[in-house]
C-alpha cells in the first residue's frame, strides 16, 4: 500500500518524529505547525498508535456530505 501525504502532512510527520525522539517539546511542535498544544497532543497520540497513517486526514477519499444529488 502506498501512502500519499500532502505537504502539510509531511511537515507534521517530520515534526512528530522529532517530538517522538525527544528533540523538541509539544509547545515547540505546536509553534512550528501553527496549532494549539491540545491539538498536538491529540494528533501525536494518534501518530503513536497508528504511525504515519494517523496523520492522513480522516475524510480523504470520501465524498462530501454536503454534495448535491445528481
Amino acid at each position: 500500500m502506498t501512502l500519499r501525504l500532502s505537504m502539510s502532512e509531511r511537515e507534521q510527520l517530520v515534526t512528530f518524529t522529532r517530538l517522538k525522539r525527544g528533540k523538541i517539546t509539544q509547545k515547540a511542535a505546536a509553534k512550528i505547525l501553527g496549532f494549539s498544544t491540545r491539538w498536538v497532543r491529540k494528533k501525536f497520540k494518534r501518530f503513536k498508535a497508528e504511525g504515519d497513517l494517523g496523520l492522513v486526514h480522516r475524510s480523504r477519499g470520501r465524498s462530501s456530505l454536503k454534495k448535491w444529488p445528481l
